[in-house]
């Protein structure tokens, strides 16, 4: 199972967490941040998957995730909590001549994806392989690719014991989301 994000979402960036310098240089755009989240459902590093193309957007995407975000961790298939990563897109739009901000600025809403992948784990718990068994996206950019960030030699934070002793796994990963717009766009 994925890890789930606790409460709503759309609470966690608000129109007035909007960076002032990129309001007066007239910038917007959408970010996707990779939030590593451990087998607490902490969230222990964000990292840019997709840039705005400024940076100022960009930092203040992984800001606020990593202050207000709060999820539930993954679980394998016996139901163990386990480190895991989501993807999670933030859309920064400009005021209205009014000053009234985007009223959703967390794209989420529009992403349907599944998701299959295998991640070797060695004996020393940091990552052997990746590899994507199927995806589907709606937007295809919705997505981005998991072994792109489970790069060769990344530790995973876990290791895995078998009668007391350290092995290499295969891990099989799902996700899946569906979601449905509940405000406008």
């Amino acid at each position: 199972m994925s890890p789930s994000p606790i409460g709503d979402v759309t609470s966690w960036i608000q129109p007035d967490d909007y960076p002032p310098e990129a309001i007066r240089a007239n910038r917007q755009g959408r970010v996707v941040a990779a939030l590593q989240i451990d087998a607490t459902g902490q969230i222990t590093s964000c990292k840019i998957q997709t840039s705005s193309g400024t940076e100022s957007l960009d930092a203040k995407a992984c800001a606020i995730l990593m202050e207000r975000g709060r999820f539930n961790p993954a679980t394998d298939k016996r139901g163990r909590a386990i480190a895991s990563v989501y993807y999670f897109p933030v859309r920064w739009a400009m005021p209205d001549d009014a000053g009234n901000a985007a009223p959703l600025p967390v794209d989420i809403a529009q992403a349907n994806f599944s998701l299959d992948y295998e991640l070797t784990v060695g004996a020393n718990g940091n990552v052997m392989a990746c590899k994507v068994i199927t995806r589907t996206d709606t937007p295809a950019e919705s997505m981005p690719d998991p072994c792109v960030y489970w790069t060769p030699g990344k530790p995973t934070g876990r290791t895995y014991l078998s009668a007391g002793r350290p092995i290499a796994v295969v891990l099989r990963v799902s996700s899946a989301s569906k979601a449905t717009p509940v405000g406008p766009q």
